[in-house]
């Protein structure tokens, strides 16, 4: 019965569909070296363009260069990077993991038992190692770079099989230009980016093309070979990436083209049992999905979800999908009037390539950086609307079709021209141009650097804003408090409370305890009255020093950091801050100023302040005002303790800048300590000092 229904859809859909200008067309010999012409063109371009980077890179070495080589454009690099240094160095992974999260990852090295599996490498990291001739931080980055290079052109390829597993070889070339230097995905695979989504995008493609020629092989053993080549990809994939929601995702579509297309249960069922040997997942739950979390529950508390604050976590508007994925709205409903043509005739190869369409629409469920995936099946819409087109115009010459393919002689070279103008209209679309900045200013790198010969004591922890953590940890081998893997947890929400404190003793006692109790110790409170009676008692027992890193990016990031530390972490609701508008957050608002009557007055635009009575606009609405002079505050001047805004007026050289803020902004530790040179606190010390870039202050531990 459901072969006769079977038969039937497909009489009907091939009554409507099936025409010999809609449709792959026979591999001769011509189309086969277009296709190698145009996956070299296609390679070349996404090379091309990462290597430009690095050349733009490499002429503005001031800017870019670290430790004889250039740097990184995200902070997840330092990450691989310092895992390939510990296994240079002959140290295990285990090894580098106990200097992460401290203390908590010193414990849990401390406590594990010799039956414990040991911690996994990440794949990225190893091909660094094997690469790099030592552990030096240069040779180690230039790996990297060498390796995203190699990764680029590999995408390409790729992409190309995956889409010429469907019998659209050309078309698959476009994909492979579009959906490679998308704005989507080059901003997460650009030069400098030594992190996974250099090959993500390439192995999701490649295992679902894979799994495409399994399927739709006509006899047993291809069948099998093609199967055992997406489970082994399968499996590089999950120790390159190791998500096993994306494995889930290539395995159903896996089961459903073997369902329809090979129609034998045993077969389907030796397939998928060879796929899963070789990728063995386990199902993951959507619901515990930390992109999906208000808050993270931590013992009896409820802390701030750190994950919000991430750009690549906000969510975008459909409009702005289509502007990232193809370049613009028109070209992006181009590439989904194209898409939906496809599906039409192949219903059953779009409904197993769906997912890869779908992953923009998890923009509305995780954030944006999900879309990069749907960029290259987007632009084979694109391309494959522009070649059916090509030879739909074809079917109007007066030759007769062939009597064995039913296409037209014309059909091949009008497909090819019409690929390459895919292509060219690809190039055209994307942000060719487009060059990264390095993820963190040179000079604060440099202090980093550094701080390896400042921190003389063997105890000695960093403590600075998580995006710090890696590339600290890479570049001067000190444990930290945190990091872009474990930002999430008590330590940074208890860093920020520390930042936005105006007292800095209480500042101290915070920054101690977290280096001695960790995530853990806190753990053992269930209140919150408890927990903040202990952190504001002098420091017991062994107390490693702490080097406090604040910098002049932090001001950028000041606004999360207040949200993330304006947090009651009994209700996990917010803070809101009196006189601020009802917001938890705090920043630094820039003014434009005239200092004719500097110090007693300024005017900035149409607001006029009074420092010598602490007036704004004649009203008392000033806290304090301060001039400072690099860093070092010269004048500091008190008003009304409730009034809403602080001002200060900073000197560099002979360049005046001023700033308005909240009081609490202004009052606090982290404001005192980086832009006014303010210690108030026994015990902390400045050593080392490039203001306006960086202050790293040792806060002495003890024994």
């Amino acid at each position: 019965m459901l072969t006769a229904l079977s038969g039937r859809v497909e009489a009907w859909h091939s009554s409507r569909f099936v025409r010999p200008w809609l449709g792959p067309l026979p591999l001769t010999r011509g189309l086969i070296l277009a296709a190698l012409v145009l996956a070299v063109v296609a390679v070349f371009a996404n090379v091309k363009v990462r290597y430009d980077q690095g050349q733009i890179w490499k002429a503005n070495p001031e800017i870019t260069e670290i430790a004889g080589a250039m740097s990184f454009s995200t902070a997840d690099a330092p990450y691989f990077l310092g895992h390939a240094a510990a296994a240079e160095a002959g140290l295990s992974p285990d090894d580098y993991l106990r200097k992460r999260n401290y203390p908590n990852g010193e414990i849990a090295y401390q406590q594990r038992d010799d039956d414990d599996p040991a911690a996994k490498r990440p794949l990225l990291s190893t091909l660094i190692s094997w690469l790099a001739p030592s552990s030096s931080p240069g040779e180690l980055l230039m790996a990297g770079h060498t390796i995203l290079l190699v990764s680029a052109g590999v995408t390409a390829l790729m992409i190309i099989l995956a889409f010429g597993a469907t019998g659209y070889w050309l078309e698959g070339a476009a994909a492979a230009i579009g959906g490679g230097l998308s704005s989507a995905y080059l901003g997460r695979s650009s030069f400098g980016r030594i992190d996974t989504d250099q090959l993500n995008l390439g192995l999701m493609y490649l295992i679902f093309g894979l799994v495409m020629m399994s399927a739709r092989s006509r006899t047993m053993l291809t069948t099998l070979f093609w199967c055992i080549a997406a489970g082994a990809t399968a499996s590089i994939f999950m120790a390159w990436y190791g998500k096993s929601e994306l494995i889930w995702m290539a395995m159903a579509a896996y089961f459903w083209l073997l369902i329809v297309l090979q129609r034998n249960v045993r077969t389907t069922a030796l397939c998928l049992a060879l796929f899963y040997a070789f990728a063995p997942v386990t199902l993951p739950n959507p619901f515990e999905s930390i992109y999906v979390q208000t808050h993270i529950s931590d013992g009896d508390f409820l802390f701030p979800n750190t994950i919000d604050t991430i750009t690549e976590v906000a969510r975008v508007s459909v409009t702005e999908i289509l502007v990232r994925a193809a370049g613009s709205v028109e070209m992006g409903l181009v590439c989904l009037i194209g898409l939906a043509l496809w599906a039409a005739r192949h219903p059953v190869m779009a409904i197993a390539y769906g997912p890869l369409a779908a992953f923009a629409l998890l923009n509305f469920l995780i954030g944006n950086r999900a879309i990069f995936y749907s960029a290259p099946i987007f632009w084979f819409g694109a391309a494959f609307l522009m070649t059916s087109a090509a030879r739909f115009v074809t079917e109007a010459m007066s030759s007769q079709p062939d009597t064995v393919t039913q296409t037209r002689a014309i059909s091949s070279p009008a497909s090819i021209a019409a690929a390459t103008l895919s292509l060219v209209f690809a190039w055209v679309n994307v942000p060719s141009d487009y060059v990264p900045r390095p993820s963190f200013p040179k000079p604060v790198l440099e202090g980093l650097v550094k701080l390896e010969n400042i921190a003389t004591s063997e105890a000695s922890v960093v403590a600075t804003w998580w995006d710090y953590g890696y590339a600290s940890l890479f570049l001067n081998k000190l444990p930290t408090l945190h990091d872009g893997g474990s930002q999430t947890g008590p330590a940074t929400h208890f860093f920020a409370q520390a930042l936005l404190m105006s007292n800095q003793l209480k500042t101290v006692q915070t920054l101690q305890f977290l280096t001695r109790q960790g995530a853990d110790g806190i753990q053992q409170y269930n209140s919150k009255a408890a927990l903040f009676h202990d952190v504001n008692q002098p420091a017991d027992g062994n107390v490693p020093d702490i080097y406090l890193v604040l910098t002049g990016q932090m001001d950028g990031w000041i606004s999360t950091i207040s949200q993330l530390g304006n947090w009651d972490i009994e209700t996990g609701k917010p803070i809101r801050l009196p006189d601020n508008n009802g917001a938890s957050h705090v920043e630094y608002f820039g003014l434009g100023c005239n200092y004719r009557s500097f110090p007693s007055a300024i005017t900035c635009g149409n607001v006029n302040f009074d420092f010598d009575r602490g007036l704004m606009n004649d009203a008392p609405a000033v806290t304090g005002w301060t001039h400072a002079n690099s860093g070092v505050a010269q004048n500091v001047r008190r008003y009304d303790d409730d009034a809403p805004f602080g001002v200060q007026t900073l000197q560099i050289n002979n360049r005046l800048t001023s700033q308005l803020m909240h009081r609490q902004l202004y009052d606090s530790s982290y404001n005192k300590l980086f832009h006014l040179g303010l210690i108030e606190a026994p015990g902390v010390t400045l050593v080392y000092d490039d203001y306006p870039h960086i202050r790293i202050y040792k806060i002495a531990g003890q024994e």
